[in-house]
């Protein structure tokens, strides 16, 4: 089981099975059969297969998350038991659109450049995640947006569009927003940066979304908007391949634009941390 994780955790890291077969020194097929093993011995889908890319999926974001934690401290027990310098820890929290785009990425290059630090990862809602920096239980958070509590600090280091999606059976090409609370909406969950960012939109306009589906799944959503369920408004990155595979299709908002910024965010009493500071760094730089 310890072997399949660290298979999955290459995977998802690397972001196709043939990179993460290069960096383990292990044959392509044999990353296929143990992810075929792992969805199996769990019993869901941990990966969208869109052509030659792998998605992620909502329990893949999970899964990741856990194993993480599970083999920092075998690696951890491995390390004090040979003596081995110990790296500092540091707990990292992330909102599920920021898992679901470059937090592995991030996170593998800047463990290459600071090798002495131990990330653990909680990919989680962005509401749950600020509440965890609120707490005190995570170091630091990537998450939608800014965080309003005065106890917090966010720097945006990222600027991310959002775009209304359909079917490509839809109709239209472009509507104005007025249009928008005719037309069946699929949206996210109560409590996600995404579902906050764009009611705050729509209250700002005076428009009442007529909300169908509400979902934590971005998948989900992707496939009932694919299938002509609905419309929905979700961070472009997400649903390139499904656009280049011509699965669905942008659908304008005359006059409108949805972009949003990712931000670092921390407790303020911690902003000349090491950790912190190199992290901002090390996000400018990106």
């Amino acid at each position: 089981m310890i072997r399949l994780f660290e298979i999955f955790r290459e995977v998802v890291v690397c972001g196709t099975i043939s990179a993460a077969a290069k960096s383990l020194s292990i044959s392509q097929p044999a990353i296929s059969v143990a992810i075929q093993d792992l969805e199996a011995h769990y019993n869901c889908l941990l990966f969208e297969r869109i052509g030659k890319r792998l998605v992620i999926s909502e329990q893949g974001i999970w899964l990741y998350g856990q194993i993480i934690e599970i083999l920092d401290d075998l690696q951890l027990i491995e390390d004090q038991l040979q003596n081995k310098e110990v790296k500092k820890r540091a707990r990292l929290g992330a909102s599920l659109s920021v898992g679901a785009t470059i937090l592995a990425k991030s996170v593998k290059e800047y463990s290459m450049l600071y090798p002495q630090w131990d990330i653990r990862v909680f990919v989680e809602h962005n509401e749950t995640v600020e509440q965890r920096l609120i707490r005190n239980e995570c170091d630091f958070a990537l998450i939608e947006g800014i965080c309003t509590d005065e106890r917090i600090e966010s720097i945006p280091f990222h600027n991310e569009s959002l775009v209304c999606i359909a079917s490509v059976d839809f109709p239209l090409l472009e509507i104005t927003i007025d249009q928008l609370s005719a037309f069946s909406f699929l949206a996210r969950e109560k409590g996600s940066g995404t579902r906050t960012y764009v009611d705050s939109i729509m209250s700002a306009n005076g428009i009442r979304l007529n909300v169908k589906w509400q979902s934590h799944s971005i998948e989900a959503l992707l496939l009932a908007v694919e299938a002509g369920l609905g419309i929905s408004i979700m961070p472009q990155s997400i649903v390139e391949q499904s656009l280049i595979s011509s699965k669905c299709k942008i659908v304008s908002i005359k006059g409108m634009s949805f972009d949003r910024v990712v931000s670092l965010a921390f407790r303020k009493e911690r902003r000349e941390d090491d950790l912190i500071v190199q992290w901002q760094r090390f996000l400018m730089k990106k």
